[in-house]
This record gives C-alpha cells, sequence and structure tokens, in this order.
C-alpha cells in the first residue's frame, strides 16, 4: 500500500486504498508527509476524493468494514492537503483517499527520519512524475530494491552518501514527459525511439520492458536457515535466494553467532545479488543486534530472538523500535510467545534482552500470533526445539507471505524436502 501510494499520487483520477484488519492499522502518515510535500492530497476516507468517488456503492468505499480513523495530530481531521505534512505523533491509517493530481508533482528533497525502504520507495516512484528531481536521504541504508530495479528498467537514478551528512541518499530523475503522458504501448515506444521530447527535464528516465527472474526471499529463507541451525544433525542448501546486502543482515547475524553457513554460485539476477546457501546445525552463542545492521533484518529480528532463545549467553537486540509498528507489536509478540514456552526474553522499548539456555529444550504450548506472518513462522520454528505438542492459534496467517509454509517445514523435518 505504501509503494502504490507513491505511484497513485500522481495519477489524474481519486482513488480509495484499503486493506485487512491488519494492514489497516500500520502508520501511512510516514508516507503520506513526503508526498503532501509533493502536491499530494491523502486523506481518510472522507474529503475532496472521496466525495469524487460519491458515485461508488458505501460498501465498496468501506470495504465492508467499520474501520475508526485517528486524525493526524495538528491537521484538520478528513484531509492532508498538498504541502502539509503530518506532525510529529500524528497517526494515519487506511482506508485513504488519494486525490488525483491534475499535473506533475513538485520534486523535493526529503530528509527521512527513519530508515525505511517503504517510505524511500514511495517517494522515489511518485519522483518519476515529479517535474524536477527527487531525493531522499535517510540515517541508514535500508533495503535498496526499488533503486536497482527502476534502474534495470531505464530509469535515471542515482545514489551515494551526503558529503555533509554522511546520510545515504537516493535520486530519481523524472520519466521523460512523453512517456509519462503515453496512453499505449505504441505511443510509449514511438517516445523510446524518437528521444528526448520538447517539455522533457534534462536528464529524464526512460521506461523499458525486460525479463525478470525474481531471486527466493530472503525473509521466508531464514525461517530455514534458523531451522536448521537449531536442530542437531540438520543440513540444508536453499537455492537461487536473494541476498541484496542491504537485506543480508541475518546472515551476518547468524555468523556472528557461530552459525555454520556458506555461499555457492552466487550471481546476479536482474540486478540482485544471489546465491545458493548450505547451512548446517551448528551450537549458537550470544551477540549484539544494533546499530545499522537493524534495517538490513527488521524483519527478520523475531528469528534471531527466537535464535537468541537457543544460544549460549546474551543475545541483546535494540534500535528496533521499529518492529512495534509492524503486523503486530513483534516486540510484545515474541516477548509473550517464547516466554510462554519458557524463554528468559526481557521486552525494551526497541528490542529485547535475551539469555540463552545454552541449545536445551523449551517447552511445547499454546501461540497466539497476533494474527502476524512472521510471529507465527518464527514460533513454528522454535517448536521444533520445544518439547511435547505447540498449538499455533489463526496458524494460517503465514499465507499473507508464504503459502505452503507449514508443508515445506513439515516435509523438511521429515528429510523429504527436494
Amino acid at each position: 500500500m505504501r509503494l502504490i501510494m507513491g505511484i497513485l499520487a500522481a495519477q489524474p483520477f481519486p482513488v480509495q486504498l484499503t486493506g485487512d484488519e491488519s494492514l489497516c492499522r500500520r502508520p501511512m502518515g510516514r508516507v503520506a508527509g513526503p508526498l503532501a510535500e509533493m502536491g499530494a492530497e491523502i486523506s481518510p476516507q472522507t474529503g475532496p476524493a472521496a466525495e469524487a468517488l460519491s458515485g461508488v456503492a458505501p460498501e465498496a468505499a468501506s470495504a465492508g468494514k467499520d474501520v475508526q480513523i485517528e486524525a493526524v495530530t495538528g491537521i484538520a481531521p478528513e484531509t492532508v492537503g498538498a504541502g502539509k505534512k503530518p506532525a510529529s505523533g500524528g497517526k494515519l491509517t487506511a482506508p485513504l483517499m488519494l486525490a488525483g493530481h491534475p499535473g506533475a508533482l513538485k520534486g523535493i528533497s526529503y530528509a527521512s527520519p527513519v530508515a525505511s525502504a517503504q517510505v524511500k520507495s514511495a517517494v522515489l516512484l511518485a519522483g518519476l512524475y515529479a517535474d524536477s528531481p527527487t531525493t531522499v536521504s535517510e540515517p541508514a541504508l535500508s533495503r535498496d530494491h526499488t533503486e536497482r530495479m527502476l534502474k534495470a528498467f531505464g530509469a535515471r537514478v542515482e545514489t551515494g552518501v551526503e558529503e555533509a551528512s554522511g546520510r545515504p541518499f537516493a535520486r530519481v530523475f523524472p520519466l521523460a514527459r512523453r512517456d509519462v503522458q503515453a496512453a499505449g504501448a505504441a505511443e510509449a515506444q514511438d517516445a523510446l525511439r524518437h528521444g528526448p521530447q520538447p517539455g522533457d527535464t534534462p536528464g529524464a528516465g526512460r521506461l523499458h520492458g525486460m525479463r525478470i527472474r525474481v531471486p527466493g526471499d530472503i525473509s521466508s529463507a531464514v525461517c530455514f536457515l534458523a531451522a536448521a541451525s537449531l536442530v542437531p544433525g540438520s543440513e540444508l542448501l536453499l537455492e537461487n535466494v536473494g541476498i541484496n546486502p542491504t537485506r543480508d543482515g541475518f546472515l551476518r547475524v547468524l555468523k556472528a553467532m557461530g552459525g555454520d553457513l556458506s555461499l555457492e554460485n552466487e550471481r546476479e539476477e536482474g540486478g540482485e545479488p544471489c546465491a545458493d546457501i548450505r547451512v548446517r546445525y551448528a551450537p549458537l552463542h550470544g551477540t549484539r543486534i544494533e546499530g545499522d545492521i537493524i534495517p538490513t533484518l527488521i524483519d527478520e529480528l523475531p528469528m534471531a530472538a527466537v535464535l537468541g532463545a537457543f544460544a549460549a549467553g546474551e543475545t541483546v537486540i535494540k534500535d528496533a523500535a521499529e518492529l512495534k509498528v509492524k503486523e503486530s507489536d513483534r516486540i510484545a509478540a515474541m516477548t509473550e510467545s517464547l516466554g510462554a514456552m519458557g524463554a528468559d526474553i526481557e521486552a525494551k522499548d526497541d528490542g529485547w534482552v535475551i539469555r540463552g539456555n545454552g541449545g536445551k529444550l523449551l517447552k511445547g504450548t499454546v501461540i497466539d500470533p497476533k494474527k502476524d506472518h512472521r510471529i507465527a513462522m518464527s514460533m513454528a520454528v522454535a517448536a521444533l526445539r520445544a518439547g511435547g505438542e505447540t498449538l499455533i492459534k489463526d496458524a494460517d496467517c503465514v499465507n499473507i507471505s508464504f503459502p505452503g509454509f507449514y508443508t515445506i517445514l513439515d516435509a523438511i523435518k521429515h528429510g523429504k524436502s527436494n
């Protein structure tokens, strides 16, 4: 939803965005703010954009759900108007209305207060439709899949580190005017053949089609990396996994904890580095996970907490307050879940302190993953090293990112995976 907000903010029509119960709790103000600076108008399900869709049946506009919207602090409840920023501490959630923008958005330089690939990507995608280059800087380098993919498709993208601040940045140049206005493939190809057109921004990018082979998602692969690392006698080969350096934090953490893993057949697919990963069981020890590595494994931190529970010594995970605003409050959810299994885990404002048991079994119990796929998958792996039965409620929440997860995990457990 956050990424497509960047695309839709520049389109000349109103759009209503909603989602399931979990998605409708996620904060969207962090994206609405910079997009509003660029000239977009984003509001809750009332306001000018909603009025433009007055012919839509009410039940369709609300997706059949009654969702309470907390107004953005310091701004009139009905809208985040063009040129306005959500005030600090405000919260804007779905359902959202985007009022169509009749002309080009305004290019901006945005200093993001958080290292968030979703915020960065939304602004860069909107920047394709801006009147001048758009730059996003952040306190630490977040995942860069969007920059890599845009470059591969022909967009003009620059990346680097700001000299004055030391902050990493990404800059996108607007698409050529004819590319933006093209109504169909024929016009787009004509624009591509004839080069720059009157009105184009100097240095404008031009998109072209290409074939892509998408590497396996490392956020899903870590389930099996962790399982093989924790269950004595295990060895797995995971093929075609993305090892983008902005996403490989879990691999570095696992090695720092004494994990036995190696990369084979390293190569590049569509601008993305990938490899086959071989992992074997190894006794683990505690470590510290903090600072710049956090954005490279933010989604994998629940699984890192599981590793910490079985490691020897103390594992400290900090600088990860972002975990509180994922599909669930993951700090609280993992503290409750691992604690119910008997793990020694202490919640902090920005992570955990985990005193590992040195590889001993935990105890099976009933787990409530709060309908969060990452929590459910992490606890399923923990259950492999828990005595007795573990029951995971609402277990099908894993289908959000990994349909078939339990089938594959069961096959691996019984040595039947291919």
